[in-house]
């Protein structure tokens, strides 16, 4: 029963260490705990084994999220949609109500949020075009009021359309910077 829980920690830290680091890691916790083993008893070894395990997975684990891209990219791009809300809040409360001047006075500022998104995150705009498609479907299927199909349309493709030319531009300006 030992050997197997000695297996299975020695399995999970390998599978969450890098790969280069992984095998010297696990050879190091195992030559660790047969010394402690032999001076002490293999239950106080076996305790200490698996918490190095406890410690080194979680650190390991944060270590892999902390670094795997996806999770800031939908960061900025959920940052990015709350500026898009906030912004069309402020244009809505400034202007008439109407959806056209609504959409025509938003596009810019969602060009300038994408903008500024792609510059965090290079895949953040294509992760907000999708954000905002998703939600334009969702308040277009739970709707009460009776838009146009028109309206409709249009609220498909501008706001995701502004959202992909504002990435568009960061991605230009960085090869031209470069």
């Amino acid at each position: 029963m030992r050997q197997r829980i000695l297996i299975m920690a020695a399995s999970m830290i390998s599978r969450l260490a890098p790969h280069a680091e992984s095998e010297a890691l696990v050879g190091d916790l195992l030559e660790e705990y047969a010394l402690r083993a032999a001076a002490d008893s293999h239950s106080v070894a076996l305790r200490w084994y698996l918490r190095q395990i406890l410690m080194s997975g979680l650190n390991l684990l944060w270590t892999r999220i902390t670094q795997t891209a996806w999770i800031s990219t939908f960061a900025v791009a959920l940052l990015a949609y709350t500026s898009v809300g906030v912004a069309e809040f402020a244009i809505r409360r400034s202007l008439p109500n109407s959806p056209v001047t609504t959409m025509i006075a938003t596009f810019p500022a969602v060009v300038g949020i994408a903008y500024l998104a792609g510059g965090l995150r290079r895949r953040a705009p294509v992760v907000l075009a999708t954000l905002m498609l998703l939600a334009v479907t969702l308040m277009t299927l739970t709707a009460n009021e009776n838009l146009s199909l028109g309206y409709q349309i249009a609220y498909f493709l501008v706001g995701p359309s502004a959202v992909l030319l504002g990435g568009g531009l960061r991605l230009a300006a960085n090869r031209k910077s470069n």
